[in-house]
């Protein structure tokens, strides 16, 4: 459980919140790290295998020897026969669909030092905005959205079947176009992960919004590095979980 501080209505109320559960499982394959990938802490048996064979590792399931998770959720395969490792450096595959891939970055990461701050009813005009925007340019259900905003506007919007990729668009047009220092709120369809904190993180932009939940790991990063992390925002809602100071309510103090 997390406290956080939901706004509705112009009034705010502190709640105990329940997010969803993120983890980094290393899978062991014959021995040696395949993958390590970022996942609830839930059926890891299954979440192997289904990789195994999404991946084309294996085809039938005579070809598992044993499978077992230890104490610390590490997930250990043996096989019959040998399976080479695909993957010559560790990576982490996110959990965005299984697909997106982050190699591990253990350090190097710095606390967001920018003291941007915005209004509530602002930050609920640039949702609606980026909302509108999206319904207009999407041609299907299915789609995530990702904007990048100015404390005034929205700077870059791009939508995609990834929520990382979306992410990743906006914030290289930013970069391209040389206004990614005016981003101060990078806002996204999709769950709020600890792979978008850290994509956040590093672009340097000081409040992450999303439509959806954190996940505990998101906000336990987002806390550390002194990011702004709001989740399940709505038009006239948003859950603030880490360092709420920067929207302000009711014209001058923070929320």
């Amino acid at each position: 459980m997390f406290e956080a501080q939901e706004i509705k209505n112009g009034e705010v109320k502190t709640h105990q919140i329940s997010i969803p559960e993120e983890r980094i499982i290393p899978v062991y394959l014959n021995g040696r790290e395949l993958v390590t990938l970022t996942a609830s802490p839930g059926d890891l048996e299954e979440l192997a295998l289904g990789f195994l064979v999404s991946e084309g590792l294996v085809d039938t399931p005579d070809l598992i020897k044993k499978i077992s998770v230890d104490e610390s959720g590490s997930i250990w395969l043996e096989t019959r026969k040998k399976i080479s490792h695909c993957a010559a450096r560790r990576r982490i595959l996110t959990s965005g669909c299984g697909k997106g891939v982050v190699f591990e970055v253990s350090s190097g990461f710095k606390k967001i030092a920018r003291r941007a701050r915005i209004s509530f009813e602002k930050l609920a005009e640039l949702v609606r905005m980026g909302l509108k925007q999206t319904e207009e340019i999407k041609q299907s259900r299915g789609l995530h959205s990702a904007f990048l905003a100015s404390s005034q506007e929205i700077l870059s919007l791009k939508v995609d079947i990834g929520r990382h990729n979306a992410v990743d668009k906006v914030i290289g047009e930013a970069f391209k176009g040389g206004f990614l220092k005016k981003a101060t709120i990078l806002a996204t369809t999709g769950r709020a992960s600890s792979e978008i904190v850290f994509k956040t993180l590093r672009a340097g932009i000081p409040i992450l919004v999303s439509l959806s939940s954190p996940t505990d790991a998101a906000v336990e990063l987002a806390d550390d590095y002194r990011l702004t992390l709001v989740g399940y925002a709505r038009l006239n809602r948003v859950i603030i979980f880490t360092h709420s100071w920067r929207i302000t309510c009711n014209g001058t103090r923070s929320c």
